[in-house]
């Protein structure tokens, strides 16, 4: 058996309690969570009680402790200087999407890592999402012919503020930073970089107390000419996510290519099962598994004929451990080129953000080159 690699926990809100923790108690063969940096409570014993609370990371590197791995669930504008410190101290580390806010801060952080061969990465644990496995499965195998049209939705309701650092107006908050950067990484993963970018960001709710954006829009174009190497030429991606869809069935993806179109509503069920004690370990039998039929998504084909065939497609399992499984493989191996979601590829979602917010100030089309 591999050597345990030991892990910081920084911060204990939701992030680290329903997406992290879970998935890395699940790998007991891989990790051990030896450190929590909780400001001011000790909540973490109650999940965790064998592990080490510090105040901060200065108290933590005082301590003379050792660690494999660093896992920041902090607020976002907090991502870029606990990421610097601890690349600075050679240790590799995991930061909850969005990565940081600027892209300056990417360059900065990339520096640093290369600098000192550890490893760096966002967690973007929505590219093992059961629906997005089974669209990019359907994408991949030419089931629905040349995509022209991919529509991704990330849809919530909520007409009252929660009074957390999403919704004050600092940076990296709202729903761009937090919802609209997982459906961006999904769509530079399946189709690469776009040409140009086209968004409208908004707050549509209106709420006393805040400004910070609640809905948004986001086009990527693709324009490139057709090869053989599979580019998309003539084809539109549209992302979209909102704070006010009140709808029991909402739309999730809403693809079409020239031979066929696939519809899905409802969202990956991993996150609802993390939430209420599930976990890849203990529950792997159901675990990220649609239960019913009625929740596929419908397969639209055009037969030879010039007839359409409609079928119920059953949904590929979620799989958000393997986010840490990579992770792990990339460290007991000490081979960085087996990161499957690079600094790189997390850098182009912040820069994709910034371009969507350029474009929604100039109301025009902006090149992503």
């Amino acid at each position: 058996m591999s050597q345990l690699l030991n892990v910081l926990i920084i911060g204990w809100g939701s992030s680290a309690k329903t997406f992290h923790v879970p998935l890395i108690i699940s790998l007991p063969n891989d990790f051990k969570i030896t450190h929590v940096l909780e400001r001011r409570t000790n909540n973490s014993l109650q999940v965790l009680p064998d592990v080490t609370i510090v105040r901060s990371l200065e108290e933590f590197f005082d301590s003379g402790a050792q660690v494999d791995l660093a896992v920041i669930t902090t607020p976002n504008h907090t991502h870029f200087e606990l990421a610097k410190t601890l690349l600075e101290h050679k240790i590799n580390t995991v930061i909850e999407k969005p990565f940081v806010t600027d892209s300056q801060q990417v360059q900065e952080l990339l520096s640093i890592a290369r600098k000192n061969n550890v490893l760096i990465t966002a967690y973007q644990n929505r590219r093992w999402d059961g629906d997005f496995l089974t669209a990019k499965k359907l994408i991949e195998n030419k089931t629905l012919g040349r995509i022209v049209e991919f529509e991704s939705h990330f849809d919530r309701y909520r007409n009252f503020l929660k009074h957390n650092w999403k919704e004050e107006d600092i940076p990296g908050s709202g729903i761009v930073y937090d919802l609209a950067s997982h459906l961006i990484d999904q769509a530079l993963w399946l189709f690469g970089e776009p040409t140009t970018v086209y968004a409208r960001i908004m707050n549509q709710r209106k709420l006393q107390g805040t400004a910070t954006p609640d809905a948004f829009e986001i086009h990527l174009n693709y324009d490139h000419e057709a090869t053989e190497e599979g580019e998309y030429p003539s084809m539109i991606v549209i992302l979209k996510g909102g704070m006010l869809i009140k709808e029991e069935k909402r739309l999730r993806f809403k693809i079409h290519g020239v031979d066929g179109s696939y519809l899905k509503y409802g969202l990956d069920v991993q996150e609802d099962q993390l939430k209420v004690g599930l976990t890849p370990l203990k529950d792997d039998t159901v675990f990220g598994k649609e239960k019913e039929e009625w929740q596929w998504g419908e397969l639209s084909i055009s037969g030879q004929d010039g007839t359409t065939q409609t079928q119920k497609y059953q949904t590929l399992p979620g799989t958000y451990i393997e986010f840490y499984k990579n992770i792990a493989e990339v460290l007991h191996t000490k081979d960085l080129s087996r990161l499957i979601v690079t600094p790189e590829q997390a850098g182009n979602v912040i820069k994709v953000i910034k371009l969507a917010y350029q474009s929604n100030k100039t109301k025009a089309a902006v090149s992503f080159h």
